[in-house]
């Protein structure tokens, strides 16, 4: 017996190998090769990790701009340094000053121009020509403030609350609830589907 013959008999075994394996290839008048239950387990295990990673982002951009806009570091006369505004600790914090994303274009370094996206390109590629480590820029020292620009969305910011960790997890719970009731309806579905196809 081959390894696939084995499989197919393990999936009629076991009922969770049949949800984990489940394919459109599998009913004949659809017979598309899409391991749809392969996806939704693979969604529901990164579902966590972006989640969390979104809000940890978020939580950051909203306590730095609260701590900027409580010492007034609305100019780059009034700019802060980290440890003054007690954000050294925060290690993320740096790199999303350096890049280009929604912090850095409100949140600007007194002295460093933030480089437009395509010198950011030109830059990596001349970075990975030259072997040698380039020379960072030193934040420890370096003072922080809000752009002009952006003050009107500063204020609305740093009026709303950091996410507390359980409305994530949350999210986190009811997406895997949803997706584990999807995974279980799909047979179903599946099987309505490839009847409705048969009969045309």
């Amino acid at each position: 017996m081959s390894f696939f013959e084995k499989l197919e008999v393990w999936k009629q075994e076991n009922i969770f190998l049949k949800y984990v394996f489940l394919n459109f290839n599998d009913y004949k008048n659809i017979n598309i090769n899409i391991p749809v239950g392969l996806i939704l387990i693979l969604f529901a295990l990164i579902l966590p990790v972006i989640v969390l990673l979104t809000n940890k982002r978020r939580n950051i951009i909203t306590f730095t701009v609260k701590q900027l806009v409580r010492h007034d570091a609305f100019s780059e006369d009034k700019a802060k340094t980290l440890s003054a505004l007690r954000l050294s600790k925060i290690k993320s914090l740096r790199k999303m000053l350096l890049s280009s994303g929604q912090l850095s274009s409100m949140v600007k370094i007194a002295g460093y121009k933030q480089p437009s996206y395509e010198d950011y390109i030109k830059e990596r590629k001349e970075k990975k020509k030259d072997k040698k480590k380039p020379e960072k820029f030193n934040l420890d020292e370096a003072k922080i403030y809000l752009a002009e620009e952006h003050h009107d969305k500063a204020k609305e910011i740093a009026s709303s609350e950091i996410t507390p960790i359980w409305k994530p997890i949350l999210i986190i719970v009811a997406g895997i609830l949803i997706i584990t009731a999807v995974l279980i309806l799909m047979p179903e579905l599946l099987e309505l589907l490839n009847s409705s196809l048969r009969k045309k």
